[in-house]
């Protein structure tokens, strides 16, 4: 490549992978001049270049600001370029090669780019590049800030090889390794602390030898007092220095311009804080709430206690449902009018229906009355003999009695109207319902008469009662 646009090139200056700088001639003036070529990649979106280039447009029209001066923005067929003039007082690497500088240069320097940053920002652009190749001067030595637009080309490669490591790695502020941290001048301010620290003790605050050792070194080391490399440093610097380099982005100088100050002891400087606490420890107890003490101690305490309530009503549930009714209770007398219906069966255990007896109306068992079946019916009419009331007796269980040969008493069962009663053996596989349905019943009915509940289980031998339609026994 020997020109772009109206520039005639020369000499390749320097060459970071990013970017190459060309000692260059104007054709119309034969002035000489620098072209900063950005060479295109494929891979890379063509907005990020049209982004680029407004964003270079933007810094050509600062005026009065030290940022180092773009005189012109192109686009040729294989690069995107801006060209500056010369910086013929060399770049601050070169100042830093001879050893450390004055106090009052230090101070000199750290003002003007500030000041440059600070303009920078002010349109909205973060530099995210600073280091000493570039600041540059000029012929009476003033520095200018350089490096103008890299941060965009390194943006834009991160997002495509997330492990590149994006700008300078001695002066990356931690929070740029931290996923979906936003990128803000307290980048920039960090990156200043680190540029003026390595100023006034001749190195960097971290040293190490890979990209994973410069990430950690920000991330999780807290940078030595600076006046342990250089004694003569006021305290009030120190501590301007550790605030700029804490790992807390909130917890750095809100701008540039204030650091500046500080630094020269123009501003006190407030402490840095927990000096000592890690990146991770300020970056967890920012993100994550600490939890409250409800949430810890009251809140399981309360599902706790209401769980041992339920499981106490559950087991006291059996005390207040109502025991099962084994025995009938004595029923009023009856009108004369009444008619005793009584069902006898010949086998020991069958289910018998009890009832009270009317003053005047008696039942006695005969002997010489015919045989009832299981299912026959056997209606007593009143005589006048009077007995006394009938007590209520407690029914065997029909599978464990046995038989003998006393009858077994017949209990009368008082109804206005005879009524036929009958029974229904029961049968391997019956349910209430299916009996009560077989039997042409209500199953309310149906349970009433044999005091069953839902969940009762009928065993297969067991013979129950089967009232008419319409009577709830």
């Amino acid at each position: 490549m020997t020109s772009v646009g109206a520039y005639t090139l020369h000499t390749l200056l320097d060459d970071d992978g990013v970017t190459q700088i060309y000692a260059a001639e104007a054709q119309e003036s034969g002035l000489p001049v620098h072209v900063v070529c950005f060479p295109l990649n494929e891979t890379l979106d063509p907005e990020v270049y049209a982004r680029l280039q407004r964003e270079c447009s933007l810094v050509a029209a600062v005026e009065g600001a030290p940022i180092w001066p773009i005189q012109d923005v192109g686009m040729a067929e294989d690069c995107f370029y801006y060209v500056t003039p010369p910086w013929s007082g060399g770049t601050l690497a070169d100042r830093l090669q001879k050893g450390s500088l004055h106090w009052d240069e230090i101070i000199f320097i750290v003002q003007r780019l500030a000041q440059a940053l600070h303009a920078l920002h002010e349109l909205g652009i973060v530099h995210g590049d600073i280091k000493p190749s570039h600041v540059y001067f000029d012929a009476q030595g003033r520095p200018f800030l350089g490096g103008i637009g890299r941060l965009k080309i390194l943006q834009a490669e991160s997002a495509l090889w997330p492990a590149a490591v994006a700008g300078a790695l001695g002066y990356r502020s931690p929070e740029r390794d931290i996923p979906d941290e936003p990128l803000t001048p307290a980048g920039d301010v960090y990156a200043l602390g680190v540029l003026a620290f390595e100023m006034l003790g001749g190195k960097l605050p971290f040293d190490a030898a890979t990209p994973l050792g410069w990430r950690t070194q920000h991330l999780l080391t807290v940078p030595a007092d600076i006046r342990s490399l250089r004694p003569d440093v006021p305290e009030a610097t120190a501590r301007a220095l550790q605030r700029a380099l804490g790992k807390d982005p909130h917890k750095r100088f809100a701008s540039v311009l204030a650091f500046a100050d500080a630094l020269s002891g123009a501003k006190p400087v407030s402490a840095p804080g927990k000096g000592e606490e890690t990146f991770w420890e300020e970056y967890f107890a920012r993100r994550v709430p600490r939890p409250s003490v409800w949430s810890v101690i009251g809140l399981p305490a309360s599902i706790l206690l209401v769980s041992l309530v339920f499981a106490a009503l559950f087991l006291a549930a059996p005390l207040f449902s109502p025991p099962p009714t084994l025995a009938l209770t004595t029923a009023p007398t009856a009108s004369p009018t009444t008619r005793v219906v009584a069902m006898e069966s010949p086998a020991a255990s069958s289910a018998l229906v009890t009832g009270v007896a009317s003053p005047s109306a008696t039942f006695a068992p005969d002997a010489e009355s015919p045989a009832v079946s299981p299912t026959s019916l056997s209606i007593v009419s009143p005589v006048n003999t009077p007995t006394p009331e009938a007590q209520a007796i407690v029914l065997p269980n029909p599978g464990t009695a046995t038989p003998t040969s006393t009858p077994p008493p017949v209990l009368p069962l008082v109804m206005d109207t005879p009524l036929p009663v009958s029974e229904y053996p029961i049968e391997y596989g019956d349910t209430i319902f299916s009996v009560a349905a077989s039997v042409g019943l209500n199953q309310g009915q149906f349970m009433g008469a044999n005091d069953l509940q839902c969940d009762s289980r009928l065993y297969p031998g067991k013979t129950l009662l089967v009232p008419p339609p319409g009577i709830v026994a």
